[in-house]
């Protein structure tokens, strides 16, 4: 199971680094916030990956006609992305306006996450069919030690 973990390990790694380099970059959080992480659950194992609760409206979108997101979200997107607002009007007001109209309208979808999953996954899947196999000979050869 440790060869299997150590795999599954560097995928994770592989994930997180695919997600920093592919994102979009206003202040840099959303990029600095990803992280993966390997767990033992007894019989099986699994890969958690974590980001941002901003990267689940980039990675699906926002409905039309849902909740905007807060000014205060939006007016710190606009500060980090350098938007100056029309003339006569307020960086509050310009946030106000912006998150209006993604609760009217929406955003479409990015799915960056899905892109690096369909690009690294027959990668991974060799990866973990040769880790698997080695994993079997080695409890095999342990097991046949002892008869």
């Amino acid at each position: 199971m440790i060869l299997l973990k150590s795999k599954l390990q560097k995928y994770g790694e592989r994930l997180v680094r695919e997600l920093g380099n592919q994102s979009p970059v206003a202040s840099g959080s959303l990029k600095n916030s990803f992280s993966s992480k390997v767990v033992d659950l007894g019989g099986s194992i699994e890969l958690e990956v974590f980001g941002s609760s901003v990267f689940k409206f980039i990675e699906f979108g926002r409905k039309a006609g849902g909740k905007q997101p807060s000014v205060s979200s939006i007016t710190e997107w606009i500060k980090n992305k350098g938007i100056q607002p029309y003339q006569g009007q307020s960086v509050k007001q310009a946030a106000y306006l912006i998150g209006r109209h993604i609760g009217e309208k929406g955003i479409k979808p990015k799915r960056y996450l899905q892109d690096i999953l369909t690009k690294t996954e027959l990668v991974f899947a060799d990866n973990m069919i040769v880790a698997y196999g080695d994993e079997i000979q080695r409890i095999l050869e342990k097991e046949t030690k002892n008869i």
